[in-house]
């Protein structure tokens, strides 16, 4: 079938089209998911102690780092990322140093949270390189091997088309 036939089957609901990735990650979807969950709650500790000092529109501005860095991870923890994304890491190093830069600010005397956001920050930090390290090596393996990262599959949903291919 060309192309565009299978577009019109898709189309009308007759197919259905699948991208099934050609490569495996150490580790499943469900770990990723526990690993988001786990940062998440991190970077809602951070700004829970950080929003105590900080007035409406800083913490406004806390929270959209927060987002970012939490977009971030959800772009290099997923089963289906096999590339590097360049501007993701812009935003990463960007709204950690403006994480950093509020702790600095608002966190001159209290020296246990200071601590604290510190080694989360750290830990945070620690496992984004670990994981782009991880999705570079990925990347590479499959250039060198010229495999493409993804596959169409087709899935029948008419059984008259069924007969059709059969």
């Amino acid at each position: 079938m060309n192309r565009y036939k299978i577009e019109q089957l898709e189309k009308y609901g007759k197919i259905k089209i699948k991208k099934v990735p050609n490569f495996n990650h150490k580790r499943s979807q469900e770990d990723y998911n526990k690993i988001i969950e786990e940062t998440e709650r991190e970077l809602r500790q951070v700004q829970t102690m950080l929003n105590q000092k900080l007035n409406r529109v800083q913490n406004e501005i806390l929270k959209i780092c927060v987002n970012k860095i939490l977009e971030v991870f959800r772009y290099y923890f997923d089963a289906f990322t096999w590339k590097e994304n360049k501007q993701k890491n812009r935003l990463f190093k960007r709204y950690i140093r403006e994480l950093k830069n509020f702790k600095k600010k608002y966190f001159g005397t209290g020296k246990n949270d200071r601590d604290l956001i510190d080694e989360l920050m750290e830990k945070l930090i620690h496992r984004f390189l670990k994981q782009k390290r991880e999705i570079i090596q990925l990347e590479e393996k499959l250039k060198s091997s010229k495999i493409a990262p993804f596959e169409d599959t087709i899935e029948i949903r008419d059984n008259k088309i069924r007969k059709l291919v059969d």
